[in-house]
């Protein structure tokens, strides 16, 4: 899919996140999602980093994760970009603070200088990208310290059948084997760390069954079913 087109399903994407119409999640499910991924972030980056630091924020949508960056006190800078000119303006619309800025950029050609910034973050953001090695490269030149994705898990048995059978996306999507995302990570850096995680399944309309289906994930995570969980986080640092 060329640029454009892109661009267009982004802006398009943008138009109907404002009628919470988010791919097809249920809307009751989409804060759980939000919550669980973050907290996983914060577990294995935020709560073990002693140092203030400013962030790039890669692929930022309608800033559903920004939101909660800016809330944190580690946080003293962050820039999120996202492709998509409608996603920007919904994002300055919505969302002010004083350490944050908004940019239209691409993840793949990044206009920042070497270094620029301790971490580079990117939520669920590289299954949407043909170009996911020019994508991690970028990353990595941008970061000083750490560059972190999450992304899906190719051996989640309920998102492939998700993917066969339920949800047909418009525009690129994939998952990844957690063997695939590191070997793209190698060739930037050998400290790498994979983690596991969620369980939660975002296509049903309850509120009692989501809260349920929060809980149990936390209990599963914990087990050797996370091989198997629907999420990767990846946390690279820079040589």
């Amino acid at each position: 899919m060329e640029k454009k087109d892109i661009i267009k399903f982004w802006d398009k994407f943008a138009e109907e996140h404002q009628t919470s119409k988010v791919f097809n999640f249920s809307p009751v499910a989409v804060p759980f999602v939000v919550r669980d991924t973050y907290e996983k972030f914060k577990e294995e980056f935020l709560n073990r980093n002693k140092n203030k630091i400013s962030v790039l924020e890669v692929g930022c949508g309608t800033g559903v994760f920004t939101k909660l960056l800016i809330e944190e006190k580690k946080i003293k800078k962050i820039v999120a970009v996202d492709i998509s000119p409608k996603n920007i303006e919904l994002c300055k619309k919505n969302i002010k603070h004083k350490k944050l800025r908004f940019a239209v950029g691409d993840l793949e050609n990044l206009r920042y200088k070497n270094n620029s910034y301790d971490l580079v973050v990117g939520f669920e953001t590289l299954h949407h990208l043909d170009g996911v090695d020019s994508a991690i490269s970028e990353a990595f030149r941008v970061s000083k310290e750490t560059v972190i994705f999450n992304e899906p898990n190719w051996y989640c048995p309920i998102r492939r059948l998700t993917e066969m059978f339920y949800y047909k996306p418009e525009i690129h999507e994939t998952s990844f084997k957690p063997e695939e995302l590191k070997k793209l990570f190698k060739k930037h850096t050998d400290d790498i760390k994979i983690f596991k995680y969620s369980f939660i399944f975002p296509y049903i309309n309850s509120q009692k069954f989501i809260e349920f289906n929060y809980r149990l994930s936390k209990t599963l995570n914990k087990t050797f079913l996370r091989h198997i969980s629907a999420s990767l986080l990846i946390v690279g640092k820079v040589k």
